[in-house]
């Protein structure tokens, strides 16, 4: 039996044992005393043998790499936070659509830029049977709107939030956009899309 000496209360004899918890009685002075290992032992009232002593050390080891697993998993959930706060800010909501998006860093020729977005987020370039497709078709309309209101690439891109309500359903211009199904209001919007998805490359520099 492990002996455990009370620097008041004398030698005490253990009388339960559950895991970690045990009950002491000190004889001498009639008390029983509930404790904790390691806990009670660290507390500099008591006494211990080498064979408890090891039980506490064990005890407190066990502690210690609890704690240090918890902290581990801490570090890596506020890591896996960073890196989704990362990958979402790559990437960003369109107020319209609630689509998301890759972003595209503006080069300085727009027509590129806007083809650059299309093809990340998805749209085809060339058809199955090898047919100019979705981006060739938004671009030619884009172009085309251009020519009717008289903007060029850059022009477009700052007034495309006022432009596209003027295309789209209810608009004045509703019946331009819906031509060839629906491809001149599909492309405007697109190319909005691109404008609120759409970084130059100062702005990023500065961000790094």
């Amino acid at each position: 039996m492990a002996r455990i000496e009370h620097k008041d209360w004398g030698i005490g004899e253990i009388i339960t044992r559950e895991g970690n918890r045990m009950t002491v009685r000190f004889n001498k002075v009639g008390k029983e005393m509930k404790m904790n290992i390691p806990k009670s032992f660290v507390l500099g009232i008591f006494e211990i043998d080498d064979e408890l002593q090891k039980e506490v050390d064990d005890a407190l080891e066990a502690e210690r790499e609890d704690v240090r697993k918890e902290r581990e998993e801490k570090e890596a959930l506020r890591q896996q936070k960073q890196a989704e706060m990362a990958h979402q800010n790559s990437r960003s909501t369109t107020k319209r659509t609630g689509n998301i998006y890759t972003k595209v860093t503006l080069t300085g020729d727009m027509e590129k830029d806007f083809e650059s977005f299309m093809r990340i987020n998805g749209y085809s370039k060339k058809s199955l049977n090898g047919d100019k497709s979705t981006i060739y078709s938004y671009i030619t309309s884009v172009k085309s709107i251009m020519r009717d209101e008289g903007l060029d690439w850059n022009e477009l891109y700052q007034q495309i939030s006022s432009i596209v309500p003027m295309y789209d359903i209810g608009g004045k211009k509703e019946d331009i956009g819906n031509k060839s199904n629906h491809t001149i209001i599909n492309a405007l919007r697109r190319f909005e899309d691109f404008a609120n998805n759409s970084v130059s490359s100062t702005t990023e520099n500065n961000n790094n």
